[in-house]
Formats: C-alpha cells, structure tokens, sequence
C-alpha cells in the first residue's frame, strides 16, 4: 500500500517511524521506542542484542535514493548538524514514499547522507550501493541466518559491520 507523504516534517517524521516500526515487527524483530525525542536513536531492536536504529524518510533523487546521515538540532543560538558516531546509532533505517521501500544500512560514517542505487546507472563504477540489497528483507535473512548468507554486493565494510554485530 503506497502512502501519501505529509505536508508538515514533523508528520512525515513521525509516519516514516510508525511504518518502519510496523514492517520490523512485522518481519519478526521486537522495536522498542524510547520516549522522548531527545536521544540519538529513534528505534532499538532486539535481536538477542540490541541495536541502536536511527530512522529516516529517503527521497528519489536522479535514480537513487538519497537520506541524510546527520542529525539536527535547533536551540537558542540557532541550527547545526552533526554526523552520528559509532556510538549515537548502529543502523539507518529508511523509508522511501517514492518507491515504498524500507532499507537497512549501517552506520558507515559518512558525513553528509547516503545514496542507494534504485534505478541502473549509466555507467558501471565498482562503488555503487544499490538499494535492492539494502532491502530490510536481505537485512533480516542475514540475521535469520546468522550471518552464513553471502551478501557479495554489499561490499566488505557493511559484511565486517553485519558479522561482527551478529
């Protein structure tokens, strides 16, 4: 079922985290939301461990989907940004109204967002990261199967990251 996207931020916020932890629970892993909004994480999921997931809405943006990986924040002497440590969130979930999808990735560091490969590119270039194996579906196989799935397209950073949290 595609949703219609809302006007206001905070409502797209908001839906984009009642959707990924509706499908997450749905796929058999147990969220747990904290209450408040002023930690770093939006969602943990139990697993057996547990992990910090930060939530986003994705955008189609030339072929890809496109989300920010830092955080903002608004007090009195104004807004800024800051990039998530290792520490603030384990994964990046998202959520694309475009394509209806929800993807899993890591958190890699990267400072200003993520690009995820939805449609094929015009080139070949080794480094692209394409959606469809960051779909929450290949995420929660890899789990299911205890990290034996091989995940080829994902490149070694994200395998390292999956094989050692499980």
């Amino acid at each position: 079922m595609k949703l219609i996207k809302p006007d206001k931020p905070k409502e797209v916020g908001e839906l984009t985290e009642a959707i990924v932890a509706s499908v997450v629970l749905a796929k058999g892993m147990c969220p747990s939301v904290p209450i408040g909004d002023n930690l770093p994480y939006d969602m943990i999921i139990d697993y057996g461990g547990l992990l910090k997931c930060q939530i986003k809405t994705g955008w189609m943006n030339n072929g890809c989907v496109e989300f920010n990986t830092a955080r903002s924040r608004l007090n009195t002497k104004g807004s800024y940004k800051r990039q998530y440590t290792a520490n603030d969130v384990d994964l990046f979930i998202v959520y694309c109204y475009e394509t209806d999808k929800v993807y899993v990735t890591p958190n890699m560091g990267r400072r200003r967002g993520m690009l995820l490969r939805v449609d094929k590119p015009k080139s070949n270039t080794p480094n692209i990261l394409y959606a469809e194996y960051f779909e929450i579906s290949e995420f929660i196989k890899a789990f299911e199967e205890k990290g034996k799935v091989e995940l080829p397209k994902l490149g070694e950073a994200f395998k390292g990251w999956l094989r050692a949290k499980i």
